[in-house]
């Protein structure tokens, strides 16, 4: 599978890191992987505040699903962006949350996998402090048209099963999510 990387910067806190997942056995290549992520990230950017930057990472990772091993490194031409909105920031810890379903169960659980939309500001929440309903029709929108890219396969990979599995739907929150490390 491709492992496509993109770098938030541009803000106190940052670099934020985001990794996306696609299948590198049956679809498109790897420049198409990053050009997919790019427009996902290109789409979502509107909701984000304009000091936040972002760009795919030049070396896209070829993945070993089963071991998590990377095994080789493709070069590509990164997709570069920025967020779009000109109002104030929401406190940098507000992310949005966008969650990847598959459909595919085991052991009674659904595997999926989840992207944290960072830097989000201050027009993107709604009148109750909820991510506002303009904002989670557009980013499902993006993750509905980066599902159904023709030249990339998005997938959520579990290196617990060893295994990586198709998206079939995006799903945004209309909660607003805090990631955290293990360690805070």
């Amino acid at each position: 599978m491709f492992r496509v990387r993109t770098v938030f910067t541009g803000v106190t806190g940052a670099p934020w890191l985001n990794t996306l997942y696609f299948d590198s056995d049956s679809s498109g290549t790897a420049q198409q992987a990053a050009t997919a992520a790019g427009t996902f990230w290109g789409a979502v950017d509107a909701y984000m505040d304009n000091t936040v930057a972002w760009t795919t990472e030049a070396d896209v990772a070829i993945v070993n699903a089963a071991t998590g091993d990377v095994t080789s490194a493709v070069g590509t031409t990164p997709v570069i962006g920025s967020g779009g909105d000109t109002g104030d920031p929401l406190p940098y810890a507000t992310q949005g949350l966008i969650r990847w379903l598959t459909g595919i169960y085991v052991g009674g659980r659904q595997v999926r996998g989840r992207s944290f939309i960072p830097g989000m500001a201050e027009s993107a929440c709604g009148a109750s402090g909820t991510v506002s309903g303009a904002a989670v029709i557009g980013i499902n929108a993006a993750g509905a048209a980066l599902i159904a890219d023709a030249n990339s396969t998005l997938q959520v990979w579990s290196p617990t099963l060893g295994q990586a599995n198709n998206v079939t739907i995006a799903s945004t929150w209309s909660q607003f999510a805090v990631l955290r490390s293990r360690r805070d």
